[in-house]
């Protein structure tokens, strides 16, 4: 057989299941041999082997059909799930926090370009913390929950601040399709948006906030099956290292 048992596969959907089990039970500290066969269990302290339970093919946006080389792709969206990103790499905990100097003024684009100040942090919890006076904050990542369901997710800002999850944290986000919004400058503002989610899949998260002027401050809390609402999201979000976030 040859290396990985990959090559000699004659169905292309077949050689990228193959090179996706082996992907995943290399992050899980499993052993693979040349051959392509997989042994031993899962290392538990290998970081991949808590943040997804499985690779598949159908997580990939389209696939090859299973009977043909050049059979029709069949179509597959992921709406909400593992596609928003295909986060594949090696993944770590928390949210990645980076502050910027300056007030974003509702204009989302504009920490692609801002100039950052501090230092970048990776928190998991979330309750009331202080913004310095025309500074905003920038919050990226990945949602993992743990049970199949209506997830209600809440942000808390003064001033300006919206988050997104799904879909839309990763890539065209707007001020009209955060999942919850506390436009221009304010006193302390809480909003809020429900999410429905399966469970063990990753969805991006992405909140902006600042503060133009005065105290500033921002917490951020969710809410799902059997979970009272809390600003504690350890071992439901994680960052990609690589990526600084998404």
């Amino acid at each position: 057989m040859s290396a990985n048992g990959i090559s000699h596969l004659t169905l292309k959907r077949d050689r990228q299941d193959q090179k996706l089990a082996i992907a995943e039970a290399k992050r899980q500290g499993k052993t693979v041999a040349d051959n392509g066969t997989i042994s031993g269990s899962v290392d538990p302290t290998k970081p991949y082997a808590r943040v997804l339970d499985t690779f598949d093919a159908s997580y990939l946006p389209t696939r090859y059909n299973a009977t043909s080389n050049t059979g029709a792709l069949v179509d597959n969206p992921n709406t909400g799930g593992l596609i928003q990103g295909r986060p594949w790499g090696y993944l770590d905990d928390g949210l990645y926090l980076q502050p910027y100097s300056g007030y974003f003024a509702d204009d989302v684009s504009w920490f692609a370009t801002a100039t950052t100040t501090g230092t970048a942090s990776t928190p998991s919890t979330f309750a009331s913390a202080s913004i310095n006076t025309t500074t905003s904050y920038q919050y990226l990542g990945y949602f993992r929950p743990p049970t199949t369901g209506d997830y209600t997710f809440y942000l808390s800002s003064d001033d300006a601040g919206y988050m997104w999850v799904g879909g839309n944290a990763v890539s065209g986000f707007t001020t009209g399709n955060a999942t919850a919004s506390n436009p221009g400058a304010h006193a302390v503002l809480e909003d809020s948006g429900t999410v429905t989610m399966t469970a063990g899949q990753l969805y991006g998260f992405r909140v902006q906030v600042g503060n133009d002027g005065g105290p500033g401050e921002v917490i951020i809390s969710f809410s799902g099956p059997s979970i009272a609402k809390t600003t504690t999201f350890t071992n439901y979000v994680f960052h990609n290292p690589n990526t600084n976030g998404i």
